[in-house]
Formats: C-alpha cells, sequence, structure tokens
C-alpha cells in the first residue's frame, strides 16, 4: 500500500468528531394523557401537553392532592372504621385508629400555608404529638413540600402501624422529588399488603419507566393483568415499554387491547402512532395520530406528532401547518416552539425560524450544558445585534465542532461592522485551526476566561439570526480557513487521487444514528474507484476497518490527528472528502476542499430541502435517500448516485 508520512506521534489522542449539538430531538414513546399515578385517586387528567419528540420523563410531575384525607395509625385499641376506597379497589378493613388530616380537597393553599405554618412551629418547639406529625406531613405533601412529608412520615414508621396508605402516600412524595428507586420500594410495600390492586402495580411500573428500565416495568403489567383485565391503561403503558425495547409486534398487540377497551382515549391512539412509525408503517400511523387529534383536537402534543410525522415522511407543508397549530394551543411550551423553529429554518424561513430555534436556551438539559451562560458568567450582556463598531465581543462555542467551524466565519463579519476586539472561547482543539483567521484577536477556553472583559458576549450559533442570514446571503461560502504550511502530513501515492473518507459521527449526536452509517455502507464506492482511500476516522468506528474485507483498501490516518489543525493539513492534500454529516464535512468545505455528503431525507436545517448544494461550502454536494418508510438499504440509491458524480467530475 502507498504511505502517508507523519512527523504526529500517537500519544494523547483526542477524537475530533462533533461533541453535541442541538436539534428537534427524535420521537419517543411514552406519550401519556393523564398519570398512572392520578388513577389512584379517581382524578381527572391533568392533561399537561407534551411536545413531539418528549418523553414521560421530562414532564412535570402530575400534582396528586389525595387518596383519602385519613392516615392509618397504630393505636392500643383498634375500633373498626369505614373502608377506604383507593381507585377502583376497596382497601381491607381498617385494623388502626384512624386520625383524620383537618383539610378538605378544595382548601385553598392560602388556608393550608397558614396552618402548615402554624403546625411546623409547635413542632419545631418540640411537640411530638402523633396526630399533629400526620397532619403537618399532610400539610407538607399538600403544599407540594415532598421533601418535608417524606422526612416526617418516616419518623413516624416506628409508630405506625403497616399501612397501605402510608406506604403508598410516601412513595408518591418520594416519586415527586425524582427518588424513583427509593418510590418503587415504598409502592412495592403498599402492593405487599394489598396484592390484588392492579393499580399499585402500576405505581411500581411508573418508577422504572422513570429510570427507563422496562422489563421490570413488564412484568408488573403483566401483574397487574393478572388482577384486572379491563384496565386499558396496563395495556398501554405494556405497549409502551415494549415499543421501547424493540418488541415493536408485540408493542402493537397490545396497543390494539387498550383500543379495543377503550377507543375513546387518544393517548392509546397517539401510542398507537409512534408504534407504528417504529414499523415503518407511515401511512396507517398518519391515520392513528389523525383519530387522536379528533378526539382531542385542542392537545398541542398531537399536533406536535402529527408535525413530526409529516416532516419524517416529506410533506413538510403539512409538517409545519401542524406545527403552527401546536404552537397556537401552547404557545409558551419550549419544545413545540422548538421543533417549530427548526421545520421553519429546514423550509428556509429563517426569520421567522431563527427566533424560534432560540427557544433551546429554556431548555434544561442545554442550560446544564451551558451553565455559564445562565449563571452570570459572561460579565457582559448577550449581544443582539446592537452596533458593535468599537466594541469588544467574547464568542463562545455552543454546539459541535462542526458547528463551531460553521460558524466560525462570521467573525469576518463582525469585523467588518467595526468590531475591536473578538475574543473566541473554544476548546483547545479547534485553537490551531481557528488561529488562521486574522480576525480573532484572542483565543480562550473555558478554564481560562474569568479575567476577559467584554462588552458584549455571543453563542457562534446566534450569530447568523442576529446578523439577520438568509439563505441567500451567507458568506463566505468559498472557503476561509487556512490549513497549517509545515508539512506536517505529506501524501505520497501512486494514484492519480486521493480520496477521504468518514462514516461515522459522535454518538453524543441526538440524531446521531439518522447519520451515522456503518463502513460496508461504503463498499461499492470504495471497490469502484482504484484511487488512494484514507480514513479519518477516529475511535470506535476506526475499528470496523479491520473487521471488514475493506482494511486492505483503507489507510486509518484519522488516528494519527492531535487536532483539527491536523485534520486540516491532511485534508488540504485530498482530491475529495466524502463522508456523513460530522465535523469533517464541515471542516473539508471551510478549506475549500471538494467534499461529498450523504444526508438523510429529514436533515439537519442547514442543508434546507430539496437540494443537492449548499451556500454554506460552494464545494459540497449533497446526496440524499429518499423519504422513509427506510429500509435496511435506504442508502443504496445514494451510493451509486455519488458513483456517478465521481465517475464524471474526476473522468474515473
Amino acid at each position: 500500500m502507498d504511505t502517508i508520512q507523519t512527523s504526529v506521534k500517537n500519544d494523547n489522542i483526542q477524537g475530533t468528531g462533533d461533541s453535541m449539538a442541538t436539534a428537534p430531538v427524535a420521537p419517543k414513546t411514552f406519550m401519556l394523557g393523564d398519570s398512572i399515578l392520578s388513577q389512584m385517586f379517581n382524578r381527572a387528567p391533568n392533561n399537561q401537553p407534551i411536545v413531539a419528540g418528549e418523553a414521560i420523563a421530562d414532564r412535570k410531575p402530575v400534582k396528586i392532592i389525595d387518596m383519602a384525607q385519613k392516615i392509618i395509625l397504630k393505636a392500643e385499641k383498634p375500633q373498626p372504621q369505614p373502608k377506604i376506597v383507593v381507585g377502583p379497589t376497596p382497601e381491607p378493613e381498617p385494623q388502626y385508629s384512624v386520625f383524620v388530616a383537618g383539610f378538605k380537597p378544595d382548601d385553598s393553599p392560602e388556608f393550608i400555608q397558614g396552618e402548615y405554618d402554624k403546625m411546623l412551629g409547635e413542632w419545631q418547639g418540640g411537640n411530638q404529638d402523633t396526630q399533629l406529625r400526620v397532619q403537618l406531613a399532610e400539610a407538607a405533601y399538600r403544599l407540594n413540600n415532598y421533601a418535608m412529608a417524606v422526612e416526617i412520615y418516616e419518623g413516624l414508621m416506628p409508630i405506625i402501624a403497616e399501612s397501605m396508605q402510608v406506604f403508598y402516600r410516601v412513595g408518591l412524595c418520594l416519586f415527586n422529588v425524582n427518588q424513583f428507586e427509593k418510590a418503587a420500594e415504598y409502592f412495592q410495600r403498599a402492593s405487599q399488603l394489598n396484592p390484588d390492586d392492579d393499580l399499585l402495580y402500576h405505581s411500581e411500573a411508573s418508577c422504572y419507566m422513570k429510570l427507563e428500565q422496562y422489563e421490570p416495568a413488564i412484568a408488573l403489567y403483566q401483574r397487574a393483568e393478572q388482577k384486572n383485565t379491563n384496565n386499558p391503561k396496563t395495556y398501554l403503558y405494556w405497549a409502551h415499554c415494549l415499543n421501547n425495547i424493540g418488541r415493536h409486534s408485540e408493542a402493537l398487540e397490545m396497543v390494539n387491547k387498550a383500543i379495543a377497551l377503550n377507543d375513546k382515549d387518544a393517548d392509546n391512539f397517539l401510542e398507537l402512532t409512534l408504534i407504528l412509525r417504529k414499523l415503518g408503517q407511515n401511512d396507517a400511523a398518519l391515520n392513528a395520530i389523525n383519530k387522536a387529534i379528533e378526539l382531542e383536537p385542542d392537545n398541542a402534543t398531537f399536533w406536535g406528532h402529527k408535525g413530526s410525522l409529516c416532516g419524517e415522511i416529506g410533506d413538510d407543508e403539512a409538517c409545519l401547518s401542524a406545527y403552527r397549530q401546536s404552537v397556537v394551543i401552547e404557545p409558551h411550551n419550549v419544545n413545540i416552539g422548538f421543533n417549530t423553529g427548526m421545520q421553519l429554518l429546514a423550509m428556509g424561513h429563517w426569520d421567522e425560524g431563527f427566533p424560534l430555534y432560540s427557544y433551546r436556551y429554556e431548555r434544561p438539559d442545554f442550560q446544564k450544558m451551558h451553565a455559564r451562560m445562565f449563571d452570570g458568567g459572561y460579565d457582559c450582556p448577550h449581544w443582539h445585534g446592537e452596533d458593535i463598531n468599537g466594541k469588544n465581543i467574547i464568542l463562545h462555542c455552543e454546539q459541535g465542532y462542526g458547528d463551531s467551524i460553521m460558524c466560525i466565519r462570521f467573525v469576518k463579519s463582525l469585523k467588518q461592522m467595526g468590531a475591536k476586539n473578538i475574543i473566541v472561547e473554544a476548546p483547545e482543539l479547534l485553537h490551531e485551526l481557528f488561529s488562521s483567521l486574522p480576525e480573532i484577536d484572542l483565543l480562550i477556553t473555558n478554564e481560562n476566561n474569568e479575567l476577559i472583559k467584554a462588552d458584549y458576549h455571543c453563542p457562534l450559533m446566534e450569530l447568523p439570526r442576529f446578523l439577520q442570514l438568509k439563505p441567500e446571503t451567507i458568506p463566505f461560502g468559498a472557503g476561509y480557513l487556512s490549513a497549517p504550511k509545515d508539512g506536517r502530513f505529506q501524501v505520497r501515492s501512486k494514484k492519480e487521487y486521493v480520496f477521504a473518507l468518514v462514516w461515522r459521527g459522535s454518538k453524543l449526536h441526538p440524531r446521531d444514528k439518522e447519520r451515522s452509517l456503518p463502513l460496508m455502507t461504503f463498499k461499492p464506492l470504495i471497490d469502484a474507484f482504484d484511487v488512494q482511500w484514507l480514513s479519518l476516522q477516529r475511535g470506535e468506528g476506526a475499528d470496523e476497518i479491520k473487521e471488514t474485507p475493506l482494511k486492505h483498501r483503507l489507510y486509518n490516518i484519522g488516528s494519527n490527528f492531535r487536532n483539527f489543525a491536523d485534520s486540516a493539513a491532511l485534508l488540504s492534500q485530498c482530491d475529495c472528502v466524502i463522508g456523513v454529516d460530522t465535523a469533517p464535512i464541515h471542516l473539508a468545505g471551510s478549506l475549500g476542499v471538494r467534499c461529498y455528503m450523504l444526508v438523510d431525507f429529514w436533515s439537519d436545517w442547514r442543508w434546507l430541502k430539496n437540494s443537492d448544494t449548499s451556500r454554506w461550502y460552494d464545494s459540497l454536494k449533497m446526496f440524499r435517500i429518499p423519504p422513509r418508510p427506510s429500509t435496511p438499504d435506504k442508502w443504496d440509491s445514494a451510493i451509486d448516485e455519488m458513483i456517478i458524480s465521481i465517475k464524471n467530475e474526476f473522468h474515473l
């Protein structure tokens, strides 16, 4: 094989794939119209909407008011009491005296707060009266002070007899403070005292679903079915669990049982929609989500799912229409706004789409990853397009490496607008590469930025919005970065052409399953051309080379890269870079190197729709797959088109 000479050692190698990006989340499958827990009290559904793509784990806990206003306590002389009904199943005859908590279901929060403050003062003053503590725990629970309620209940455990109600109430409190494992233990203790109540198994199963432990949840729904075969929710949630572990046909059977028992519950049809999508039956899925909307036309979640489904099958106008309807219903819902913004951007409506795309700042996952933006870490205001002439600005990387490479071009725009000093906060892997831009006055990392003062700060991915960018006005598409000229990589090949290949991005990307491919997907392409093939792949994906017949065709150079400047030094010597939507393609485009990219039909917003070129990079050509449903060979047609294009362009 021809060789590649390099002076780079193989120590302290770091990956160069995308580390993180924000994109429309792919739809998950647990969408409930009412809470498992709320059923325990025959309480009306909360109906808090869940946006398309949001799981039950993202929903705010349903606030359960009361299973009964009575707490069973141990007494020296048990007295008979009336039965306490919980859900559809009556409890066993109480064995202990009952202390009645002094609150009615319609008592106002203000009244309960006043009583709570009085009782808390007495308790903290040393009053250990059992009934006082029970009522204090009840008040804490009613005020959603679950941690306090748990503390008091657990302090009462030594004097409280085995009580299904108390165990259940503690389980509810723990559930509402996200202590799901401990909550499951208390729900289990409750079901052991009343093993014939199917809804107690539901409660325990809900904890395992929060923990995404679907097998034990399935076992609990099986037990619930043994106690009650007429509860449609058992089959609905059972279907959800099966769908999440890939047993889609069994999930379909279960959700159909739920529908047979209750064809007026819109959530059954939503779950049916999600299962049918997994099975690739999108036409049937569209009928199912339309049925859900027919039953609940004002449910923003359902409209969001319809938008997602229409986008997946390639009906962009119907997708946008459904998303717009979901926004009308829930105008302040963060995820709905974000998904709508993504669709608008993908359709080229950037003036309307970018403000909604900024909804990502309201998402808890984003805030957690970029805490410095929200905790006052930048001692200056966010730039929103104000006059930058003579001002200093800090630009910070917000998402993946590819996103940062794409948007670093805008330092040129800011300099043209008169920015005095541009400070770029970026990972070390990008510093040497970005140093080729004379418009950057200082490069820093987020570990050494405490002393930096500026007039403004702005994430790189917000610059297109505040520069009022449109698809037709993207600047510097011909290339704006430069590769090192120090000869660190020298490609010496007897072949006429040198092609580089990357087939996987970072697993941290939320839609990595839609972009990363097995190496063997590219085998027809590699076999078609007698050129020097270089692998840019790193990490786990690179291991595929030695496991395939392509190991004698691909030279694995990617493991030698220390940073993106190293990658640029090599790519600048390639005739064509081929791959999926990940950082090396952005890098090739920013260098003006010819690149071919495979993209899913429902691709990232920046690649727009129905085009094989992009103003982001003049040197880029895209090859799209047809709309879904997908099949194992869905990429074959795009690979065939790529082969034809290479033959024509390079005369091979």
